[in-house]
């Protein structure tokens, strides 16, 4: 019979296995959303992308400091409150490397609004302080400006 740690292992294995499946739920329903909606994909054919899509970005998915390449995970609940053409966003990402040092291993939040241009376009400002989370040091901080347009 194996032994205690083995199975408390694999049960954390498993957990994290089923958050990150029902976590999908929510990533592939965001992804697909305006795909759908503007009929450029029929949502079988939006499903089996994003599907495909996912898996390639897990498996190949890393991030990049100076030379040193990691892995990582994180998660990110946020609210959103919609004013109009206005959105207004919090965000809290907590980000554990997996094949790195701690210093990689960062609380992040994230906050700023976001504009509907037009029916097609978004205009979106963000403001991301990061801190470590083992020392609390402040790590950086951010201003993210991204447009989306949709085609």
């Amino acid at each position: 019979m194996p032994d205690a740690a083995l199975l408390a292992l694999i049960a954390i294995i498993l957990l994290g296995l089923a958050f990150d499946f029902i976590n999908g739920f929510h990533d592939s329903a965001n992804a697909i959303a305006t795909v759908v909606a503007t009929r450029v994909l029929r949502p079988g054919q939006a499903v089996l992308m994003s599907v495909i899509l996912n898996v390639i970005g897990a498996l190949t998915g890393h991030a990049a400091q100076g030379d040193a390449k990691y892995f990582y995970y994180y998660v990110e609940p946020s609210y959103r409150y919609a004013i109009g053409p206005v959105e207004l966003m919090l965000g809290y990402r907590y980000q554990r490397a997996i094949d790195a040092g701690k210093d990689h291993d960062l609380h992040k939040l994230r906050l700023g609004p976001s504009f509907d241009l037009s029916e097609n376009a978004e205009l979106e400002f963000r403001w991301a302080r990061s801190w470590n989370m083992h020392t609390g040091a402040h790590v950086s901080d951010a201003y993210i400006v991204e447009g989306t347009w949709r085609f």
